[in-house]
Order: structure tokens, then C-alpha cells, then sequence
């Protein structure tokens, strides 16, 4: 195993501008994406860009233990880890943002995310009706 030299606290991460756009256009084409987000964002100030991606996405946002508050909880995409296990798992994207995944519930629900299949179940998720 090899690990990365630590990254400054002041010197701020530069996104590889290809990425990006791969992402985006992963995030363009799904038609069940899921917002995972950890406490990174609260950390990072970014709640106000997560509300404004999921809202354009129209993505729930699943927040971990240490993510809670990312986005109010009173939000219609706001989901907690736990009641966000079956959006998880019915998800064909997910675009995990300030987390490490360091929880094993976190890491039990993407395990079952990802022997469910992508793309082999088509679900409800919130705002949403279920596709037959």
C-alpha cells in the first residue's frame, strides 16, 4: 500500500477539469442519482452548493452521522444514513462528497448498493414515483 504525502490545510485542492466533467455528465445521465455526503462538507462551508447541486439534480442527499446538517434535515432530499439505505441501493450513480467512509454502516450500505447492480432496479426516490 502506498500512501499520499499530506495536503496542506491552506493550500487549496485544484479539481483535474477532465474529471469534472466526466462527472458531470455521469451525474447528467442518471436517472436515480444519490447525493452521499459526510461531514466534510459541514467542515468546508459547503452546504449551500450541496442544497444547490441536489436541488438541480433533484438528488436525495443520504448524509452519514458526522454529515447531518449538510443539508436540513427538514429538506424534502434530506435523508439520514439510515433511512437512505434502500435509496442507496436503488441508485444507478452516487457522487460521494466529504466523507472517508470511515463508518462501517456507511461501508454496509454501499456493499448492498453495489451487489444490488447498478442500473438493474428502477425504484422511487423522493419527489419521484416508481418506474415499472
Amino acid at each position: 500500500m502506498t500512501l499520499l504525502d499530506p495536503v496542506s490545510h491552506d493550500e487549496p485542492l485544484m479539481p483535474d477539469p477532465d474529471l469534472i466533467r466526466q462527472a458531470a455528465e455521469l451525474l447528467a445521465g442518471a436517472s436515480r442519482p444519490v447525493v452521499y455526503v459526510g461531514g466534510g462538507v459541514v467542515a468546508g462551508g459547503a452546504s449551500d452548493a450541496l442544497r444547490n447541486l441536489a436541488e438541480r439534480l433533484e438528488a436525495p442527499v443520504v448524509m452519514s452521522p458526522n454529515g447531518r446538517g449538510a443539508l436540513d434535515d427538514r429538506h424534502p432530499l434530506a435523508l439520514t444514513s439510515l433511512a437512505g439505505r434502500e435509496i442507496l441501493a436503488e441508485a444507478d450513480t452516487v457522487l460521494a462528497v466529504g466523507t472517508r467512509f470511515l463508518n462501517a454502516q456507511e461501508q454496509i450500505a454501499l456493499a448492498t448498493r453495489r451487489a444490488a447492480g447498478a442500473g438493474q432496479r428502477r425504484g422511487a426516490r423522493p419527489g419521484r414515483p416508481a418506474q415499472p
